[in-house]
This record gives structure tokens, C-alpha cells and sequence, in this order.
């Protein structure tokens, strides 16, 4: 892999921040560029979803608790993300993944282009996992526009935030097991 990307973080804002507690992220917008969606008419997994203007640029976020039993790692999330494109669109080209850790959350940047219909797009993807919680934050557009894409695209990925960054979440609600002391028995697990 190439040497790591870092993003500066950008402040919350009371008035913007859109906080998902249960997913445990937040997201704050920049002041200006970008407009609200409605986020499941950009995917239904998506729960937070922007679009700029000229050139456009579709910006979403898709978070899952899927359980830090369930042990995920980045190159097999990494890995159904590519599958996911491929079984999508046409003519799907990847460039070399980059470590980025973003709000704490360790994860892997990756540049995808495409066809979709007769039109060449270009897919700017960061994927994380950290406590059981998934994070992919992507920015869609033209790939004739790749240069303000992923200039915009960095500029949105300063606006996720880990809410804890000490939460851990598992799968069924299971918790994990911990030592224990039988003060009746005197022994240990």
C-alpha cells in the first residue's frame, strides 16, 4: 500500500451536525457547496446523503453495527465493496487502496472508475471498522471531473466524527466474556 492520507477534522456545529448515536458517528456538513438529501433516495443503506453543484458530486455515508465479535477485516470489507461494483456497473477499474484513518477510525481509501450507461464515473470510497461499527463514506461523480471529485471528497471526509471512541457494540447483543471470581467457590475464569 501507498503512505497513509490524513484529513483535517472539521468543529461540529450545533446547527448542522447530524448525530446517528446508534451507529456511533456524526457528520457535520462545510458551510457552504452542498445540499441536504434525502438519504435513502440515494441508497436505502445510506444515512446521510449531499450533492454539490458543478460539477455535481453525490456524497453519502452508510454505517452498520455489525458486532466486534464478528471480527471484520478492512481488506474483506474492502473486498465486498469492490464485488458490490462490479455486479453494478460496467467496466470497473480500481486504483491501489491507501491506509487513511479518519476520527480514529483506522480504515482504506480506494479509487474506483466506471460505466454507467454510456457515461465514464469515477467513485471516491473510504471504508472503516472500529468497535463493531462499518463506515464507508463515498463521493460519486463524473470521472472527467475526478480532480474536484476527490478534492470534495476530502473535504466532506473532515466532516466524520467518531462519537466514542471507546464504544464496542456485538452481534445479538451479546457481551463478551470477561474474567470472573467466585467468591463462594474461590476460583477464577
Amino acid at each position: 500500500r501507498t503512505p497513509a492520507l490524513e484529513v483535517d477534522a472539521r468543529q461540529t456545529n450545533a446547527k448542522t451536525t447530524q448525530r446517528f448515536p446508534d451507529l456511533n458517528f456524526e457528520f457535520t456538513p462545510p458551510e457552504a457547496g452542498w445540499i441536504k438529501l434525502h438519504a435513502a433516495s440515494i441508497s436505502p443503506d445510506a444515512e446521510v446523503a449531499y450533492t454539490s453543484k458543478a460539477p455535481q458530486v453525490i456524497f453519502f455515508i452508510i454505517a452498520e453495527q455489525v458486532g466486534a465479535d464478528a471480527d471484520v477485516k478492512l481488506d474483506a470489507l474492502l473486498e465486498v465493496v469492490k464485488s458490490n461494483l462490479y455486479a453494478s456497473f460496467d467496466e470497473v477499474e480500481f486504483e491501489q487502496s491507501v491506509a487513511q484513518t479518519i476520527s480514529g477510525v483506522e480504515g482504506l481509501s480506494i479509487k474506483a472508475t466506471y460505466v454507467q450507461g454510456a457515461v465514464q464515473q469515477r467513485r471516491a470510497i473510504w471504508i472503516g471498522a472500529r468497535g463493531g461499527y462499518l463506515y464507508q463514506v463515498i463521493s460519486s461523480g463524473r470521472a472527467k471531473h475526478s480532480e474536484q471529485l476527490d478534492s470534495r471528497h476530502d473535504e466532506m471526509l473532515a466532516g466524520f466524527h467518531v462519537i466514542d471512541g471507546d464504544a464496542v457494540v456485538y452481534s445479538g447483543g451479546q457481551t463478551p466474556i470477561t474474567r470472573y471470581e467466585s467468591e463462594h467457590y474461590g476460583y477464577e475464569v
